[in-house]
C-alpha cells in the first residue's frame, strides 16, 4: 500500500486526548485526487511508484540514509531505456545529499539529472527549473553566493524571455536571453549544452520577428548542440534530439 493515498474522514479526540482518525482509501479515478496521482506517475516517470513514494516519506521524515536506499533499488529496477525516470532518481539523490552537506556529491547527482532532462525536456519544462533551484541551492550553502545568484539569474532570464517572446516583446526577448547567455559563458564549460539553448530562444525570437530564416534559427544551436552532445556523459545513455526546442 506504499504510494496510497488516503482521505481524511474524521478526527475526533477521545476524552483521554487519544485522537481517533478515520481514513478510506482514495481509488486513483476519484476526481479531487486524480490530479495527485496523475502528477505523482509522471514525475517519477515508469519507475515503482512504491518505491520512490516511501523514500519521499522517509526524506521527509529526516531519514536520509534509508532514504536513499530505496532511490538506489528504484535507480535498480528501471527499464534501460527510462531516461526521466532516472533524471528524477538522480535528482532526488542530490536533494539527499544535498541535506547531508555532501555539496560535491548533490552537485554530482543535480548534473548529471540536468543533462538527462536538458537533452529531451523542453528549456521551459519546471523540472529543468527545479533542478538549476536546487543546484544553487547547493551553491548557497557552500557561501558561493555569487555563483548561486548567478544562476537564479540566468533561469530567471531565460523565462523573462521566453514570457516576452510570447507576448511579441522581441527587443526585449534578446535582451533577457543574452543575460542568460552572457552568464552562462561566464561559469560553465565552453561547449556546455545551454549554450545551445540560449542561440536556439534567440533565434526563434528573429524568426518570430520575421529577421531571419527557419533554416539559420538552428545553425549555431545546432553546431553547440554538436558540441556538447561529445562532451556530456549523458550522451551515450539518451536518446539524443537533432535540434534543441
Amino acid at each position: 500500500m506504499l504510494g496510497s493515498i488516503f482521505r481524511v474522514d474524521s478526527e475526533p479526540r477521545e476524552k483521554n486526548g487519544i485522537w481517533k482518525i478515520k481514513l478510506t482509501l482514495c481509488s486513483d479515478h476519484e476526481q479531487d485526487v486524480k490530479s495527485i496521482f496523475d502528477h505523482l506517475q509522471n514525475e517519477s516517470s515508469q519507475c515503482e511508484l512504491n518505491l520512490l513514494a516511501f523514500g519521499n516519506v522517509l526524506h521527509d521524515m529526516g531519514k536520509f540514509d534509508q532514504a536513499k536506499s530505496y532511490y538506489d533499488q528504484c535507480l535498480d529496477i528501471l527499464p534501460s531505456n527510462d531516461d526521466l525516470g532516472k533524471a528524477y532518481c538522480y535528482y532526488l539523490l542530490g536533494l539527499i545529499a544535498t541535506e547531508k552537506d555532501d555539496n560535491k556529491s548533490a552537485l554530482n547527482w543535480f548534473e548529471k539529472s540536468l543533462n538527462i532532462r536538458s537533452y529531451i525536456l523542453q528549456p521551459s519544462d519546471p523540472s529543468i527549473a527545479d533542478t538549476f533551484n536546487a543546484m544553487a541551492r547547493v551553491y548557497y550553502n557552500e557561501e558561493n553566493y555569487g555563483r548561486a545568484l548567478k544562476l537564479y539569474n540566468a533561469m530567471c532570464y531565460t523565462n523573462l524571455g521566453l514570457v516576452c517572446t510570447a507576448q511579441q516583446n522581441y527587443s526585449d526577448a534578446l535582451k533577457y536571453h543574452d543575460e542568460a547567455s552572457q552568464i552562462r559563458h561566464k561559469h560553465l564549460p565552453k561547449h556546455h549544452f545551454r549554450f545551445g539553448t540560449s542561440y536556439h530562444n534567440k533565434g526563434e525570437v528573429h524568426q518570430h520577428s520575421a529577421r531571419i530564416s527557419d533554416e539559420d534559427v538552428n545553425t549555431e544551436a545546432d553546431k553547440f548542440e554538436i558540441l556538447a552532445i561529445e562532451k556530456s556523459p549523458a550522451s551515450s545513455g539518451v536518446e539524443q534530439k537533432n535540434k534543441i526546442n
